[in-house]
């Protein structure tokens, strides 16, 4: 071969490598405009509409606090201070208040697994109490329970929220 063929093969590869590379950078310039376009389409996402905070309202307490006057009013009537019958009617409607709590979408402001576990922690210790101590299941444990774990929440949900209460 001579010296004027291989200049001549080579600069048919010198073109040829030049137009390649031409049309990888056009390529690439198209994909990063297609890239920018797709991104500037995307909505953004302000921070703190992420995470909305709920209120605790005491509406969402008002099957609870029903039951749970109502469980007061039998041992009340003597109904339900009937040894027997007394623990397994306060065992019963505080299932009850606790299946309420599970089903409830609005009861806490936290997580809900958190919360069926310390409400469920109360209404346990609250169904024990009034089932062994018998002199006791006169007062009005069950309103009390309910409403301290409606107040519980409603303060968590104004400390999560930045709201301070005055003492």
């Amino acid at each position: 071969m001579s010296e004027a063929e291989q200049s001549a093969s080579s600069r048919d590869y010198s073109r040829l490598e030049e137009a390649a590379a031409s049309q990888t950078e056009t390529r690439e310039a198209r994909v990063r405009a297609l890239a920018a376009a797709a991104l500037a389409s995307i909505p953004q996402i302000q921070p703190s509409a992420a995470a909305p905070q709920r209120s605790v309202q005491l509406i969402s307490y008002a099957g609870p606090l029903i039951i749970a006057g109502f469980k007061d009013l039998l041992d009340l009537v003597l109904v339900g201070s009937l040894p027997g019958v007394g623990t397994v009617l306060t065992f019963c409607l505080y299932l009850l208040i606790f299946m309420l709590f599970v089903l409830s979408e609005h009861a806490t402001a936290r997580p809900k697994l958190a919360f069926l576990i310390q409400a469920g922690g109360m209404l346990f210790f609250g169904t024990a109490v009034e089932g062994l101590a018998v002199g006791l299941n006169f007062l009005p444990i069950g309103l009390g329970l309910i409403l301290g774990i409606y107040l519980r929440e409603k303060r968590w949900s104004l400390s999560m929220s930045g709201v301070t209460q005055s003492k």
